[in-house]
């Protein structure tokens, strides 16, 4: 992706064309070109800024609090940002909330290292502060130029996430050098996998074949895999890997699998008569384009609390750099997925992330400089006007939990303890015959309908540790007769 001669081709636009319902607000305009965001679980955004320098100069991760950028910067590093150089990449450990370990990707000011392009650092920010500790900054791992190359200043790759079981992948692009997607001896167009610390699991699909800091590989055949994303819960891994140029360049969307090969540079989309790699296991790309140029952003909808409507829940975001639309595809369909258009004119897209307090959608403008928040305004959205209530109950009592909510055509989707529960989609769910191992559980219902998602409050099931009484009439006996005047005695048990 060649993001400094399309800066200057790239008109500026001052809002993106969205869906009826949606609209979108700038939050602020960066000094710099953003590169890459990420929250934290209290709502915090950390945004990079790929620097200024061609040479060596500084470059920072800013902070986004309740809405306003900071004054003082996360942290901030020595990079060089030529052409697509500079910082490009963050992520949270997974237990970021208590240990607050933070990671950055920058390339590496070639006069300092000559021999190294791309260094990965953990930083660690205290409880309470907005500010990285200076001396927490700790080198975790370096990606070294391959022998007998020089680094062009594109296809850097960058991006960084932890997966469900607790590595951390990186993505690396091919040095603008293809011959290095299909070759085990070096760190250029793949995806790594390493440890919290920057040591190299033993279980990589490559550790047998290879030696040294190689041993990361964990998938190869990428070009630029400028973005990638894991979806919450499931863990499934979407790559975007940026396409070439000519009538066979392919945008492509890829699903991320331990030891796949993607094909570059000998397959580009979906594969038909080419020879098979020798390495890896061959993987098509699950959607792939050629109306656009650069694929770049990529995040799943699945927020706790989501804003879009259930048409969206699920969905895999992405968009195009050079052409500026937004689109989403349907990741439980059946590969090649079909896209669906959801925008329209932005100023050089680059990264998308979903708010964990509201689930509305940030995206970061490399053109404009620009983070702006996609958000649903629409008097058509769900309200809620009498919430689900505490239900306390005996054992084998039903509970019942209801919801009384407005809006036009809406779906119902109650969750115990924040999961779906199969088949409750009504205004009301009742767990008909409750036991103790269900005191405690937690239930709510996301009321939906296309112009947006609302969850009712949370609310609590309590199941006493006893049962109704059975009552039953010993006397008199049923079908007995009596006389008018006569006595009867009850009796009962």
């Amino acid at each position: 992706m060649n993001r400094s001669v399309i800066e200057g081709l790239e008109c500026r636009r001052l809002l993106a064309t969205l869906p009826a319902g949606f609209a979108e607000q700038t939050i602020t305009t960066f000094a710099d070109q953003p590169t890459s965001q990420i929250f934290t679980p209290d709502g915090r955004l950390f945004v990079t800024l790929e620097g200024t320098n061609d040479t060596s100069g500084p470059a920072d991760v800013r902070v986004i609090k309740n809405g306003a950028l900071l004054a003082t910067p996360l942290l901030t590093v020595t990079t060089q940002s030529f052409f697509e150089r500079g910082l490009l990449g963050i992520a949270l450990h997974p237990n970021f909330a208590s240990n607050g370990w933070v990671y950055v990707y920058y390339t590496v000011p070639t006069a300092l290292t000559p021999t190294v392009t791309h260094r990965i650092e953990r930083w660690t920010v205290p409880a309470g502060t907005d500010v990285a500790d200076p001396l927490s900054r700790t080198q975790i791992f370096d990606i070294a130029v391959p022998v007998g190359q020089s680094s062009p200043g594109n296809h850097n790759g960058g991006a960084m996430a932890f997966g469900i079981d607790g590595k951390l992948y990186i993505a690396v692009g091919d040095n603008a050098n293809s011959s290095n997607s299909q070759t085990l001896g070096n760190l250029f167009g793949k995806m790594l996998r390493i440890n919290e610390d920057g040591t190299i699991p033993a279980d990589n699909p490559f550790v047998s074949q290879t030696s040294g800091v190689n041993q990361a590989i964990w998938a190869l055949g990428l070009r630029n895999p400028f973005t990638f994303a894991f979806q919450p819960g499931t863990g499934r891994m979407h790559i975007n890997d940026v396409g070439s140029s000519g009538t066979q360049r392919r945008e492509e969307v890829n699903l991320g699998q331990a030891g796949a090969n993607y094909g570059w540079p000998g397959i580009e989309g979906f594969r038909t008569t080419q020879p098979l790699p020798s390495i890896g296991t061959y993987r098509d790309p699950i959607h792939a384009y050629n109306d656009g140029v650069a694929i770049t952003g990529g995040t799943f909808y699945n927020p706790a609390n989501p804003m879009f409507g259930s048409p969206y829940i699920g969905k895999y975001f992405y968009g195009d750099y050079v052409s500026g639309f937004f689109r989403t595809i349907d990741p439980a369909g059946t590969p090649p997925l079909p896209a669906t258009a959801f925008g329209t004119g932005a100023s050089g897209p680059v990264d998308f992330d979903v708010s964990p307090i509201d689930g509305s959608l940030w995206y970061i403008e490399y053109n404009s400089r620009n983070l702006k928040r996609i958000f649903v305004n629409s008097s058509s959205a769900p309200t809620i006007q009498n919430q689900p209530q505490p239900q306390t109950v005996s054992i084998d009592q039903p509970a019942t939990f209801s919801v009384n909510a407005a809006g036009p055509s809406l779906s119902y989707q109650w969750q115990r303890n924040g999961q779906d529960i199969p088949g409750a989609t009504g205004p009301s769910y009742t767990l008909t015959s409750p036991v103790l191992a269900d005191n405690g559980a937690t239930f709510r219902v996301i009321v939906s309908n296309s112009f947006g998602s609302l969850p009712s409050n949370t609310v609590t099931l309590t199941v006493l540790n006893n049962q109704l009484p059975n009552a039953a009439i010993n006397t008199p006996i049923a079908g007995s007769t009596f006389f008018v005047g006569q006595s009867i005695s009850f009796s009962g048990s």
